[in-house]
Protein backbone atom coordinates (compact mmCIF):
# COMPACT_ATOMS: atom_id res chain seq x y z
CA UNK A 1 0.00 0.00 0.00
CA UNK A 2 1.61 3.59 -1.36
CA UNK A 3 1.54 5.80 1.63
CA UNK A 4 0.14 9.02 0.06
CA UNK A 5 1.35 12.12 1.19
CA UNK A 6 0.11 15.54 -1.15
CA UNK A 7 -1.98 15.76 -4.43
CA UNK A 8 -1.90 14.23 -7.72
CA UNK A 9 -1.42 16.48 -10.67
CA UNK A 10 -4.74 15.80 -12.10
CA UNK A 11 -6.18 16.71 -8.75
CA UNK A 12 -4.32 19.92 -8.58
CA UNK A 13 -5.54 20.46 -12.44
CA UNK A 14 -9.10 19.79 -11.09
CA UNK A 15 -8.81 22.26 -8.51
CA UNK A 16 -7.32 24.78 -11.07
CA UNK A 17 -10.30 24.59 -13.32
CA UNK A 18 -12.39 25.12 -10.86
CA UNK A 19 -11.11 28.25 -9.26
CA UNK A 20 -10.56 29.59 -12.90
CA UNK A 21 -14.38 28.73 -14.11
CA UNK A 22 -15.61 30.69 -11.06
CA UNK A 23 -13.25 33.44 -11.14
CA UNK A 24 -14.26 33.86 -14.73
CA UNK A 25 -17.88 33.89 -14.19
CA UNK A 26 -17.39 36.90 -11.23
CA UNK A 27 -15.48 38.90 -13.72
CA UNK A 28 -18.55 38.87 -16.13
CA UNK A 29 -20.73 39.72 -13.22
CA UNK A 30 -18.37 42.39 -12.27
CA UNK A 31 -18.32 43.77 -15.90
CA UNK A 32 -22.22 43.49 -16.70
CA UNK A 33 -22.96 44.95 -13.12
CA UNK A 34 -20.43 48.17 -13.68
CA UNK A 35 -22.35 48.90 -17.06
CA UNK A 36 -25.52 49.13 -14.89
CA UNK A 37 -23.68 51.31 -12.41
CA UNK A 38 -22.02 54.03 -14.94
CA UNK A 39 -25.24 54.67 -16.38
CA UNK A 40 -27.11 54.83 -12.73
CA UNK A 41 -24.62 57.53 -11.78
CA UNK A 42 -24.75 59.55 -15.10
CA UNK A 43 -28.84 59.60 -14.70
CA UNK A 44 -28.78 60.78 -10.82
CA UNK A 45 -25.75 63.30 -12.12
CA UNK A 46 -28.53 64.74 -14.41
CA UNK A 47 -31.32 64.37 -12.56
CA UNK A 48 -28.88 66.48 -9.94
CA UNK A 49 -28.51 69.17 -12.04
CA UNK A 50 -31.67 69.38 -13.14
CA UNK A 51 -32.95 70.11 -9.47
CA UNK A 52 -29.94 72.40 -9.38
CA UNK A 53 -31.13 74.36 -12.29
CA UNK A 54 -34.56 74.98 -10.92
CA UNK A 55 -33.32 75.67 -7.33
CA UNK A 56 -31.38 78.47 -8.71
CA UNK A 57 -34.28 79.54 -11.08
CA UNK A 58 -37.14 79.39 -8.57
CA UNK A 59 -34.66 81.08 -5.24
CA UNK A 60 -33.70 84.00 -7.25
CA UNK A 61 -30.33 82.78 -6.65
CA UNK A 62 -27.93 85.09 -9.14
CA UNK A 63 -24.49 84.27 -10.11
CA UNK A 64 -21.59 87.35 -10.43
CA UNK A 65 -21.31 86.89 -13.96
CA UNK A 66 -24.39 87.43 -15.13
CA UNK A 67 -27.41 89.84 -14.96
CA UNK A 68 -30.12 90.15 -12.88
CA UNK A 69 -32.23 88.03 -14.50
CA UNK A 70 -33.32 84.19 -13.11
CA UNK A 71 -33.88 82.01 -15.96
CA UNK A 72 -31.13 78.97 -15.87
CA UNK A 73 -31.83 76.13 -18.61
CA UNK A 74 -30.00 72.79 -19.95
CA UNK A 75 -28.81 72.65 -22.92
CA UNK A 76 -28.18 68.63 -25.23
CA UNK A 77 -26.92 68.12 -28.47
CA UNK A 78 -26.70 64.93 -29.71
CA UNK A 79 -24.72 65.59 -32.98
CA UNK A 80 -21.42 64.25 -32.50
CA UNK A 81 -22.38 61.08 -29.75
CA UNK A 82 -21.46 63.85 -27.24
CA UNK A 83 -21.68 63.20 -23.26
CA UNK A 84 -21.30 66.95 -22.33
CA UNK A 85 -24.59 69.13 -22.02
CA UNK A 86 -24.13 72.51 -20.68
CA UNK A 87 -25.80 74.47 -17.72
CA UNK A 88 -26.71 78.35 -18.74
CA UNK A 89 -28.68 81.47 -17.38
CA UNK A 90 -30.68 82.93 -20.32
CA UNK A 91 -28.61 86.65 -20.50
CA UNK A 92 -30.56 88.01 -23.52
CA UNK A 93 -33.76 86.99 -22.41
CA UNK A 94 -34.69 85.43 -25.86
CA UNK A 95 -35.71 81.66 -24.43
CA UNK A 96 -33.36 80.08 -26.16
CA UNK A 97 -28.94 79.10 -25.40
CA UNK A 98 -26.16 80.65 -26.31
CA UNK A 99 -22.64 79.43 -26.35
CA UNK A 100 -21.54 82.70 -24.35
CA UNK A 101 -24.40 82.54 -21.62
CA UNK A 102 -23.05 78.83 -20.53
CA UNK A 103 -21.86 78.75 -16.82
CA UNK A 104 -21.02 75.08 -16.44
CA UNK A 105 -20.52 72.31 -18.66
CA UNK A 106 -21.20 68.95 -17.59
CA UNK A 107 -19.23 65.61 -18.49
CA UNK A 108 -21.12 62.52 -18.12
CA UNK A 109 -18.39 59.57 -17.23
CA UNK A 110 -19.97 57.16 -19.85
CA UNK A 111 -23.12 58.19 -21.42
CA UNK A 112 -24.14 60.04 -24.33
CA UNK A 113 -27.40 61.73 -24.66
CA UNK A 114 -29.20 59.08 -26.82
CA UNK A 115 -32.65 60.57 -27.98
CA UNK A 116 -34.40 63.66 -27.57
CA UNK A 117 -37.59 65.07 -28.90
CA UNK A 118 -37.08 67.46 -30.81
CA UNK A 119 -33.82 65.73 -32.57
CA UNK A 120 -30.46 66.10 -32.66
CA UNK A 121 -30.75 69.42 -29.82
CA UNK A 122 -33.11 70.11 -26.51
CA UNK A 123 -32.55 73.58 -25.05
CA UNK A 124 -34.59 73.25 -21.53
CA UNK A 125 -35.25 76.49 -20.11
CA UNK A 126 -36.58 77.41 -16.45
CA UNK A 127 -38.54 80.48 -15.87
CA UNK A 128 -38.98 82.15 -12.53
CA UNK A 129 -42.68 82.57 -13.23
CA UNK A 130 -42.67 79.02 -13.17
CA UNK A 131 -42.68 77.96 -17.03
CA UNK A 132 -41.26 75.90 -18.52
CA UNK A 133 -39.14 76.34 -22.31
CA UNK A 134 -38.55 73.50 -24.50
CA UNK A 135 -36.16 74.87 -27.64
CA UNK A 136 -37.79 78.50 -27.08
CA UNK A 137 -41.38 77.56 -26.64
CA UNK A 138 -43.77 77.40 -23.66
CA UNK A 139 -44.12 73.80 -23.18
CA UNK A 140 -47.43 72.27 -23.06
CA UNK A 141 -45.55 68.71 -23.00
CA UNK A 142 -46.41 67.29 -19.33
CA UNK A 143 -43.41 64.58 -19.21
CA UNK A 144 -39.93 65.83 -21.10
CA UNK A 145 -38.13 62.59 -21.58
CA UNK A 146 -34.01 62.62 -21.82
CA UNK A 147 -32.55 59.36 -22.74
CA UNK A 148 -29.00 58.04 -21.64
CA UNK A 149 -27.23 55.55 -23.36
CA UNK A 150 -24.11 53.20 -21.82
CA UNK A 151 -23.37 49.94 -24.09
CA UNK A 152 -26.29 49.53 -24.77
CA UNK A 153 -28.16 50.10 -21.98
CA UNK A 154 -30.59 52.41 -21.89
CA UNK A 155 -31.88 55.33 -18.32
CA UNK A 156 -34.51 57.93 -19.17
CA UNK A 157 -34.83 60.84 -16.70
CA UNK A 158 -38.58 61.94 -16.84
CA UNK A 159 -39.26 65.63 -16.10
CA UNK A 160 -43.16 66.37 -15.15
CA UNK A 161 -43.66 69.67 -15.92
CA UNK A 162 -46.85 70.13 -14.01
CA UNK A 163 -45.69 69.15 -10.84
CA UNK A 164 -41.84 69.56 -11.58
CA UNK A 165 -41.18 65.92 -10.06
CA UNK A 166 -38.38 63.88 -11.93
CA UNK A 167 -37.96 60.66 -12.45
CA UNK A 168 -35.21 57.96 -13.47
CA UNK A 169 -36.66 54.73 -15.27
Amino acid sequence: MLNKKGYSLIELLVGLAIIGLIFGLSLSFYKNNNKNNFIDEDAYLLKTNIIKIENMTYSGQSNTKFSENNNYGIYFNINNNTNKYFLYKDLNLDNHYSANEVFETVETNNSVINSLYSGSSMDLLFKSNGDIFLNGIKTSLTNINISLMYNNVIKSVYLNSLTKTINIQ
